[in-house]
């Protein structure tokens, strides 16, 4: 009898986690508002708005030619939480002979904070899985899962994400939210000056039609079915959110994850046009790997569902 009990429980906490995907924890008093258009990186954000986007710490052995010693050179990236074993990211921000570290449940990225540590939200990784075709010249399949050592623990900070069904229907100029702990633009003295305070911040970007994408992009062939294009001036993506989420919510709620910062440009004047937007895969087309490499922990969602445009001020 005890065993039904247990096993009654487990499917109904599995239910549970299945139904509450995407759905962040509310502000205590916020009303509805809008994500307006601002700078690289656009709005801070109260804890447990995005409590599925994770920063990810790479320390990356490199060899230095001079004096030919092994160095550790660390670098950031975004992610999400898929389930409370696996993060979604970039392929890109999983080198070889990396080791990864994963902070959720933060909104201040600096690593060195006490309180980070006591509060037990870095998580070890304990196996990376690239998808097997990226190709690190092209940038094509630009996706990658971390299996974590220690389940994570669910709650007000920490939560998943839903996937979009492969079959979704994504607007090709739609508007949609980016979210990232990277460098962002501050006014100061009258000038613009990229500044990495590792803050969590989001900000609306507008989704971009292929072929307009591509005549944008010179040097890129844009494949509408692995990669989606968004953002426009002064906002968007920059160095440092790579493997973090573009989303965009249905008409019950929900936020699905469409696409994974993959690519766009480092240099500040770039990042400030209205003609170069930034490079996300295509979540959907990975559906059939993302359940294969999870052991089938994790799916896309059954069926399709109604995305609506994010308001923008």
């Amino acid at each position: 009898m005890l065993s039904m009990k247990v096993l009654f429980l487990f499917l109904s906490l599995a239910a549970i986690s299945n139904a509450t995907c995407g759905r962040p924890y509310p502000e205590k008093n916020a009303g509805y508002h809008k994500i307006y258009k601002r700078v690289i990186g656009g709005n801070e954000v109260h804890v447990g708005k995005w409590p599925w986007q994770v920063m990810l710490v790479i320390n990356t052995a490199v060899l230095n030619k001079t004096t030919m010693e092994v160095e550790q050179d660390a670098n950031m990236c975004g992610g999400t939480v898929i389930s409370d074993r696996f993060i979604l990211t970039a392929a890109h921000c999983t080198p070889p002979q990396s080791v990864i570290q994963v902070y959720s449940g933060i909104i201040h990225g600096n690593r060195y904070e006490a309180d980070i540590t006591e509060k037990k939200l870095i998580s070890a990784v304990e196996m990376t899985i690239p998808h097997p075709e990226y190709n690190d010249t092209t940038d094509d399949n630009d996706i990658a899962i971390l299996r974590l050592e220690e389940p994570l623990v669910f709650g007000h900070n920490v939560s998943p994400i839903c996937l979009p069904n492969k079959d979704q229907s994504i607007p090709d100029d739609g508007q949609a939210v980016v979210v990232g702990f990277g460098e962002t633009y501050r006014e100061d003295a009258g000038n613009w000056d990229l500044k990495d305070d590792e803050r969590l911040r989001e900000s609306a970007v507008t989704l971009i039609r292929p072929e307009i994408c591509e005549d944008r992009r010179v040097n890129d062939t844009m494949n509408s079915v692995t990669r989606i294009c968004a953002g426009s001036s002064g906002h968007g993506t920059a160095p440092g959110d790579s493997g973090g989420p573009l989303l965009m919510k249905e008409e019950r709620g929900r936020w699905f994850q469409i696409g994974i910062t993959s690519y766009g440009d480092n240099d500040e004047e770039v990042l400030l046009q209205d003609d170069y937007p930034g490079v996300y895969t295509n979540v959907k087309a990975y559906c059939d790997w993302i359940k294969e490499a999870t052991d089938e922990e994790v799916s896309c969602a059954d069926a399709t569902v109604n995305l609506k445009d994010i308001p923008i001020a």
